[in-house]
């Protein structure tokens, strides 16, 4: 099955957080990485206006976690913080249904839509992460070992492919699209030789099987590696 990959992610901005004056705590500093150039990613000509796919709402317990609560892995729905924005690309590149708060989005606006569409919060803020009960506060500071320690402490069974993954940049849902859905959309030399096409149901960005696809498999690899022997939904291992 080909895979697809994305031609340039991009980051988010590093402006600081805003704040108000009678609210400011400690000064914190950004730990997630800034990400590779994950993909190959071609924007089309014009954006498809398509509104942004909501899944279905679940309920998540952040702390306290038991067996019982764990949740099918695509239900699982994050809301990464500012300082998570490379964590954030990545699951959504292991296709979970992830969200950025971006840099001006503050505390309570944070906590209000983690509630509001039952996603869960994922911080480096411990002030933040205190609000519970739907917050996890990731203490690794290094991209693939965020990404261990978000999927262990969750029980997740990613898939080391691209075939599940989300859009990197806006984290809509990808759909398999004809040759003739796109023409005009990529390079002519694109249209004419690539063997598949997927295009973002929310931003309209068409991807196609590209040179990066492996490097990025291989990143995806070297995490599921490290989660270890895990067990699937009807109790066999994987």
């Amino acid at each position: 099955m080909a895979e697809t990959s994305l031609r340039r992610c991009f980051c988010p901005s590093r402006r600081s957080r805003i704040r108000s004056k009678t609210a400011r705590r400690p000064s914190w500093r950004r730990t997630d990485t800034k990400v590779d150039t994950v993909a190959a990613m071609i924007e089309g000509s014009h954006r498809i206006p398509v509104e942004n796919h909501i899944a279905h709402l679940v309920d998540l317990i952040g702390a306290g976690m038991s067996s019982n609560d764990i949740l099918p892995d695509r239900q699982v729905r994050f809301l990464c913080d500012a300082m998570l924005g490379s964590l954030c690309r990545w699951l959504r590149l292991f296709g979970y249904d992830a969200e950025f708060g971006g840099v001006l989005m503050a505390d309570r606006e944070l906590e209000v839509r983690a509630a509001a569409e039952r996603r869960l919060l994922v911080t480096r803020d411990r002030e933040l992460a205190s609000i519970g009960p739907r917050t996890m506060l990731v203490r690794e500071t290094e991209l693939e070992d965020q990404l261990v320690e978000v999927l262990t402490r969750l029980s997740l069974n990613p898939i080391p492919t691209l075939e599940y993954s989300r859009c990197a940049v806006c984290n809509g849902a990808l759909q398999d699209v004809t040759r003739e859905e796109v023409a005009g959309l990529v390079p002519p030399y694109t249209w004419r030789t690539a063997s598949r096409f997927r295009q973002c149901g929310s931003c309209g960005r068409v991807f196609w099987p590209g040179t990066h696809g492996d490097r990025i498999c291989a990143r995806l690899q070297r995490v599921v590696v490290r989660l270890g022997p895990r067990v699937s939904d009807d109790g066999t291992g994987l």
